[in-house]
């Protein structure tokens, strides 16, 4: 984690908030929150941290509530960085989409000409 957004161990334990882009903070409380008022035991989502240095960093956040008989409830959190991940799914929709585009326009040409043949456009055979 330290490694990820560039605070020491003593910051983070100090205010895990410091990664929290401020705009974002209430709607990671209310990410949470069925955790917190042990609604759900677990739960997983994406949201964005922000780096010591302001670089957003895309993670996904895995969260179960851990309680022991007679004790405090904890939230165990396991985050990625699912930047990498991220970027390359918009490479492969941006791949689909230009080989979609690309192969709709001869097939559409190819149709229409088909068409025309079949619907006797070319007139009648002797």
């Amino acid at each position: 984690m330290e490694r990820q957004v560039g605070y020491s161990k003593m910051e983070l334990l100090t205010t895990f908030l410091l990664i929290i882009k401020p705009a974002a903070t209430d709607s990671y409380r209310q990410l949470i929150a069925p955790l917190l008022n042990k609604e759900k035991n677990s739960m997983m989502f994406e949201t964005v941290h922000q780096h010591k240095n302001g670089k957003e960093i895309l993670v996904e956040v895995s969260a179960q509530l851990i309680q022991q008989v007679g004790q405090e409830p904890n939230l165990l959190c396991i985050v990625r960085d699912i930047t990498d991940r991220k970027a390359l799914e918009n490479l492969k929709n941006q791949f689909v989409a230009t080989v979609s585009h690309e192969l709709r326009t001869p097939l559409t040409s190819i149709r229409g000409a088909l068409g025309l043949v079949l619907g006797g456009a070319l007139g009648g055979h002797s």
